[in-house]
């Protein structure tokens, strides 16, 4: 359940989805209900993703549903065997998933600042 005392010290809401379907009709619902709720900022960020096909499906998804997709985290092996044992990724070297994530923290620390001026 989600209502205004849920949100009542959320400003930005993530909305985590991969490129099916019901995940991004659920994203749609979520998003819908965050600003319902009071929350000021609702972003999607697709994630696992494996192709161009998955990237598209998910921003023209975002686009007839007036969402902003605030960032892609791909699909990572280095991921998939940190979490097998129980590691921090951060352990294994370069990974293209947590450059993408290093790319939406800084965006979202751009986003907040801005949005203070508000």
């Amino acid at each position: 359940h989600m209502g205004r005392g849920t949100a009542q010290h959320v400003d930005t809401m993530l909305i985590v989805v991969n490129a099916n379907m019901k995940a991004l009709e659920t994203a749609k619902r979520l998003h819908e209900l965050s600003l319902q709720a009071g929350i000021k900022q609702a972003f999607l960020v697709g994630n696992k993703i494996e192709n161009e096909a998955q990237r598209k499906t998910i921003e023209n998804f975002a686009e007839k549903a007036s969402m902003e997709v605030l960032e892609f985290i791909p699909f990572d092996q280095k991921v998939v065997e940190a979490e097998m044992l129980g590691e921090t990724p951060l352990k294994f070297g370069e990974s293209e998933a947590i450059k993408a994530i290093e790319r939406l923290f800084e965006k979202l620390l751009q986003k907040r600042y801005l949005n203070k001026f508000d």
